[in-house]
């Protein structure tokens, strides 16, 4: 059977309802196609939205469905719940971002009417929630990927960990950095994104998750392996204690092994100043923690690169007034295209036993390959000169 459609307009600037459409009591071959404008030009929905159509019912009941979007086209098929009960249906679209922004469009109405015979199969009126169903069902299909890539006893031979930021990544372009290409050689450039920018006083932070871990046991959660990319020479460190620590260069990372007597002048004075005091871990970025899984097998280690990365800066002018007034991140110095790409590992202390993390955090500074530099305030690193983003 061909649909029967409603082709509708809503102006997302508008408050007051639009559009008043007739279906009668059991229909389900209809839909509605909304086409929804800005002051009355089309409004770009952007590809991370989801579409949702809401009503409320004559009698109480709520429906909350999936939709499908096409361009700036919303479309909803009538469900048999749309229609179970006659009287009018007071509706809205919400379109959802993948940061939780949310726009609403302008009511409208569907006059539902009742029919004059009824050949029998009503449908009881009651709420739906197709779109909070398929997030479940989504959900659910997600945990037993994870449950099946790590096996029944969690010994970590899977993914494991995964990285989330505090604030959106897609906010704005970063600077460019060259990829590598299937063959390793030079790639294309690439830009890479930033968290939103903060106030110094706000945090700048990231969240590793640990699950799918045997409730009560202790783990160690390690900063895995740190890469920097320039053109098509890649250079990395893993930490000490991991596996296959062979594969790289194996130091403790930091400020701390540019003092002393590793970087001198011609007579002999060291280039770069003591570590400070406001530098945490001696001068050493912590690469290792302890966590202990919860009753659900799970852990959570947050990270404020405001002071998590500090140990990672050095003066560009060690020998200045005051030499920590403008600073480099080790790795992304002034001039390189590249961010440190960071991984996680998580090892379970009892055999050894070690997980894979499904996500990169990347770190750089904002415009690097200009000449930018990293400021520090009240012992802070200055969040809005971070360029970070996950992959």
């Amino acid at each position: 059977m061909n649909s029967s459609n409603f082709r509708i307009s809503l102006d997302v600037h508008e408050i007051n309802s639009q559009v008043t459409m007739h279906a009668k009591k059991g229909d389900t071959a209809r839909k509605i196609f909304a086409t929804l404008t800005e002051k009355g030009r089309p409004y770009r929905i952007t590809d991370d939205c989801t579409a949702v159509f809401t009503a409320k019912k004559p009698d109480g009941n709520i429906l909350y469905n999936a939709c499908v979007i096409q361009g700036n086209i919303v479309e909803y098929a009538m469900t048999a719940q749309t229609t179970a009960v006659a009287g009018e249906l007071l509706c809205e679209l919400r379109l959802y971002g993948n940061d939780s922004a949310l726009i609403t469009s302008p009511c409208f109405t569907i006059v539902v009417d009742d029919t004059v015979y009824s050949d029998g199969d009503v449908v009881e009126s009651s709420s739906e929630f197709s779109e909070l169903t398929q997030l479940i069902d989504e959900t659910k299909e997600i945990k037993e990927d994870y449950e099946d890539s790590l096996g029944s006893n969690g010994t970590g031979e899977g993914v494991n960990v995964f990285i989330q930021a505090e604030e959106p990544t897609e906010m704005e372009d970063g600077d460019l950095w060259i990829d590598e290409d299937d063959e390793g050689g030079e790639g294309e450039m690439t830009a890479y994104t930033a968290l939103r920018r903060t106030t110094n006083t706000e945090t700048q932070q990231v969240s590793v998750h640990c699950h799918s871990m045997e409730a009560g046991q202790t783990y160690a959660l390690h900063l895995y392996t740190v890469n920097r990319r320039r053109g098509s020479c890649f250079k990395g460190w893993r930490h000490t204690p991991n596996y296959d620590a062979e594969k790289r260069n194996v130091s403790r990372k930091g400020y701390g092994h540019l003092t002393g007597s590793f970087y001198q002048y011609l007579d002999g004075s060291p280039l770069y100043p003591e570590v400070p005091d406001w530098m945490p871990n001696g001068g050493y970025l912590q690469t290792e923690w302890e966590i202990t899984a919860d009753d659900n097998g799970a852990a959570v280690l947050e990270v404020d690169l405001r002071t998590w990365l500090l140990p990672m800066l050095k003066p560009r002018t060690p020998g200045a007034g005051d030499p920590w007034a403008e600073c480099d991140l080790i790795g992304v110095g002034k001039g390189d295209k590249a961010p440190l790409l960071m991984q996680w590992r998580l090892v379970r202390l009892s055999d050894g036993a070690v997980g894979e993390c499904r996500q990169t955090l990347r770190v750089g500074v904002k415009n690097a390959n200009k000449g930018g530099t990293i400021t520090i305030a009240n012992d802070l690193i200055r969040p809005g000169e971070l360029y970070t983003s996950i992959i």
